[in-house]
């Protein structure tokens, strides 16, 4: 995600816009669709990518996971991701209106996201990478 993304997600202190999203009513199919990491990721790439093709995605992802595991991706590691994204991670997202899949060319687009739904989407990123220090530009 970029950081002019994260400085603009709102004029509040990351505290507060985590716990206004937490106390809100949300839907299930979005929380089920940050459920795993992949799925959270894959948003947290298209909030500053409208459209991504399946390698690209892979390739970007595996270098995210394999950084929060402190090692060096493998071409095996984006193979299985890109595997586990065409058949699970990327049609449920589509599923839950999150993302516009088409297998058939291999490209995923960002879907047009409610405010509250980006707001679901950058407070999950906040609570996953928010260190505690005030975010300043």
């Amino acid at each position: 995600m970029g950081r002019a993304t994260i400085y603009n997600l709102m004029n509040d202190d990351p505290p507060d816009v985590l716990s206004r999203v937490l106390a809100a009513d949300v839907d299930e199919d979005i929380l089920r669709a940050l459920g795993t990491r992949e799925q959270r990721y894959t948003l947290y790439h298209l909030l500053d990518h409208e459209r991504v093709t399946l390698s690209e995605l892979a390739d970007v992802l595996a270098g995210w996971l394999a950084t929060t595991e402190s090692r060096v991706t493998t071409n095996a590691d984006r193979s299985s991701l890109r595997i586990a994204l065409y058949h699970n991670h990327l049609p449920q997202l589509a599923s839950a209106g999150l993302v516009d899949f088409d297998a058939t060319q291999s490209v995923v687009d960002r879907s047009p996201l409610s405010a509250e739904e980006r707001e679901i989407v950058e407070a999950a990123y906040l609570a996953e990478h928010w260190t505690g220090d005030p975010i300043t530009s």
